[in-house]
């Protein structure tokens, strides 16, 4: 019988050590350092149960593709931007060299050579959230043995740092004109994948607050409050858009190209959509994405010799802007009335990142005890958002 094989990113392992400990032989595997390695477990898809029957029809939903949109742009191999996910979620510092352990407790033996690059198993992400609730509840979910709070405040703050990197705005084209103030906003993905990527119950969206010469808010759209809500989510987590199959017509916020009122937020996400194209937040229950205008990457084109239907934007209204030409990026054009007010006018831009919106929480059913304790957890630590990026313009 054969010993169970381990692969890793470094030639001519040498294999003592772990086979006596572990009983596995490592092996130099190329695949390790390449995407489609980190596609065979984030290129998701998920079997559809039917809304009318509740019996699988067969079909399957993309719940996540990542590899698919990264494939399709200009990260991909021989584009210009070319990387591959290691590089970005398991970057390795060409200054480390390490040696193999021999022993669990890391010891290593200083006659066997020193592997560089070395990645470090990071993998950070987004989901700040999590790492959060992990650590209030570290004793009741057990892991308070094996965790430390230090170590959850050190990679909550690389978190950050990361999903600072992920995207860039820009205030563009200020101008006042009478009572209007008119802004661009523009955002560029800068990550390999769309944004936000992953589970879909995440959102991103531009929050904006302009103020008259004295410091005044005299508009404000997008301001989550103190549990990461928005003033649209009182629609989205009501009975009506929580039910198993919600209506679409009043369930789904649309694209947002001009914005000139408070409600008018631009927000990037995808929503689930069952058998009879109704809202669904039970990932079986989907079949369809109602609306998909997450922020594609640099290169991604519909006409690309890579893009495959599964990641399609849907419900961006013909947005002549949106990722033009590949480019990665959106513009939203703000028309203010700053009427009764004085100049000048700031314009302070600020693009938030939830990795779980309210109505996913307020949506889970049934309620069993494991739910309520989630619940009840989500109330301690509620999903509040972080930033990505923040630009600001002042009026002449």
């Amino acid at each position: 019988v054969l010993d169970p094989v381990i692969f890793g990113p470094f030639t001519s392992p040498v294999v003592n050590a772990m086979q006596n400990n572990l009983g596995i032989t490592p092996e130099f595997g190329e695949q390790m350092g390449k995407s489609q390695h980190c596609s065979s477990c984030h290129d998701l898809l998920t079997p559809v149960i039917d809304a009318g029957t509740n019996e699988p029809n067969g079909n399957t939903f993309a719940e996540q593709t990542p590899y698919r949109e990264w494939l399709n742009s200009d990260y991909a191999p021989g584009m210009g931007l070319e990387a591959e996910c290691q590089a970005c979620h398991m970057p390795a510092d060409p200054a480390f060299n390490t040696r193999i352990a021999i022993r669990p407790n890391g010891t290593v033996n200083s006659n066997w050579p020193e592997r560089s690059p070395f990645s470090r198993h990071t993998l950070t992400g987004t989901n700040t959230h999590i790492l959060k609730t992990l650590q209030e509840y570290r004793a009741e979910l057990g892991i308070a043995a094996k965790t430390t709070e230090a170590g959850f405040d050190k990679k909550i703050t690389e978190t950050r740092e990361f999903i600072g990197q992920a995207a860039e705005m820009f205030v563009e084209n200020l101008d006042v004109a009478g009572n209007a103030l008119t802004a661009d906003i523009r955002i560029v993905n800068l990550s390999g994948h769309k944004l936000p990527t992953g589970y879909p119950s995440r959102r991103m969206w531009i929050g904006l607050i302009v103020r008259d010469n004295s410091g005044n808010d005299i508009f404000t759209s997008g301001k989550p409050d103190a549990n990461g809500r928005l003033v649209i989510d009182d629609v989205l987590t009501s009975e009506t858009c929580t039910a198993l199959s919600a209506p679409a017509a009043t369930c789904v916020m649309p694209h947002i190209n001009i914005a000139s009122s408070p409600d008018d937020i631009p927000v990037y996400e995808s929503i689930l959509g069952d058998t009879t194209d109704a809202v669904t937040h039970t990932l079986l229950h989907a079949s369809h994405y109602l609306k998909d205008n997450r922020l594609p990457p640099k290169g991604f084109r519909t006409s690309g010799e890579h893009y495959d239907p599964l990641t399609a934007v849907i419900g961006v209204n013909d947005d002549p802007d949106y990722n033009v030409d590949g480019s990665g990026s959106d513009t939203v054009h703000y028309n203010i009335n700053v009427g009764g007010s004085t100049g000048p006018w700031t314009v302070e831009a600020t693009l938030y990142l939830q990795s779980i919106r309210p109505d996913f929480i307020a949506a889970m059913e049934p309620a069993t005890n494991e739910i309520k304790g989630f619940r009840s957890m989500m109330n301690t630590i509620p999903p509040t958002p972080e930033i990505i990026s923040q630009a600001s313009s002042t009026t002449p």
